[in-house]
């Protein structure tokens, strides 16, 4: 640090101090990226929880009867492929049980590979299928999956989610400062005139630590939805792909 004698050798003012020591309120701004994602938002929130990535064999029970390659998939790549069947293939092949035709269907239209379909296990597919939610999905007169976002978070309500803005005062901030948020919903139904919100998890581990990382991300995902739409989320839905249970939030 620069002395008074450094500066000119006269003792500074008490005005001249408090200049200097003066720290600009929205300085810690700088610290906040203009736009993040909810995915790395829940990765903070589950920061303690060690994430179990690893390959799975037999455990995972018998693949769909297609050609099966022999690289097997990691489980958070079978994770995203679960998401992308649910997302692209015909649901009512899927509920009549047609998991092949559902699956070469995609193949053809490029949006997995054949050995890629041979990996995705029977069980989480007729899981899925005989769910409560596929069904009411099934009955709803508008339904939209994989649907992207992109909205503005209020920094305040950011510091109750995410560790990106701590050691800011908020309070310095008026309302409309805020962070851009984008994501991508896995599902969306309507029901009368609500909507019910569903998102997939494929964890071999879904303990009480993720459920509450989850749980702000679906809050996320409601207020996407209702700002865009004008209409309330009324549920909020985890399926939990391995244990064929659905989570209310």
């Amino acid at each position: 640090e620069l002395s008074s004698q450094q500066m000119g050798g006269d003792d500074l003012s008490e005005a001249d101090e408090k200049k200097l020591a003066y720290i600009y309120p929205r300085l810690g701004l700088s610290r906040i990226p203009q736009l993040v994602s909810v995915s790395s938002i829940k990765k903070e929130q589950m920061s303690e929880v060690e994430e179990i990535l690893r390959d799975e064999t037999s455990e995972e029970g018998q693949g769909v009867s297609l050609e099966i390659s022999e690289d097997r998939l990691s489980g958070s790549e079978r994770g995203t492929l679960f998401h992308n069947i649910a997302a692209s293939a015909d649901p009512i092949l899927l509920k009549e049980g047609r998991f092949k035709e559902a699956l070469e269907a995609l193949i053809q239209k490029q949006l997995i590979s054949e050995q890629m379909a041979g990996q995705i296990p029977k069980d989480w597919l007729d899981g899925w299928r005989s769910s409560e939610a596929f069904k009411r999905m099934l009955s709803s007169p508008e339904v939209y999956r994989e649907e992207p976002f992109i909205m503005t978070v209020p920094l305040k309500e950011l510091q109750g989610i995410s560790h990106l803005a701590d050691g800011i005062d908020v309070t310095a901030f008026d309302e409309e400062t805020g962070v851009m948020v984008q994501g991508i919903i896995d599902l969306f139904f309507r029901e009368g005139e609500d909507w019910i919100l569903l998102d997939y998890k494929t964890d071999q581990v879904l303990d009480e630590a993720k459920l509450r990382g989850y749980g702000m991300q679906l809050a996320l995902y409601q207020r996407a939805i209702e700002g865009a739409t004008g209409r309330k989320v009324r549920e909020k839905i985890l399926y939990d792909v391995r244990r064929k249970k659905e989570i209310r939030c």
